[in-house]
């Protein structure tokens, strides 16, 4: 209702629900309704993870998704260290 009363409107495919909890039970996945547009409804269910502002949250704020995530991104940019470890002169200009 807010977001229509100031003369705003949601993209459906951009939103993200996310739900925090310290519980055990990761079954427990609660889902809310939003108005979408020309009136219809789209209902929403919480996601495992969710990319806000570069940074991966898991429903735990544990932070492990962000890590290994990173971890990933670090152990591509040694590989690629690795394969120039063994040339002489490097890369020509043509493979750069």
């Amino acid at each position: 209702k807010w977001l229509t009363s100031v003369g705003l409107s949601s993209k459906p495919d951009k939103v993200e629900l996310m739900h925090h909890s310290w519980m055990k039970d990761q079954g427990y996945s609660p889902s809310t309704t939003l108005p979408g547009p020309n009136g219809t409804h789209i209902t929403k269910s919480a996601n495992s993870t969710m990319r806000w502002l570069g940074v991966l949250f898991d429903r735990k704020l544990s932070f492990n998704q962000h890590v290994r995530h990173l971890a990933d991104c670090a152990m591509t940019s040694v590989n690629g260290g690795c394969m120039l470890a063994n040339t002489i002169r490097g890369l020509s200009q043509a493979q750069l």
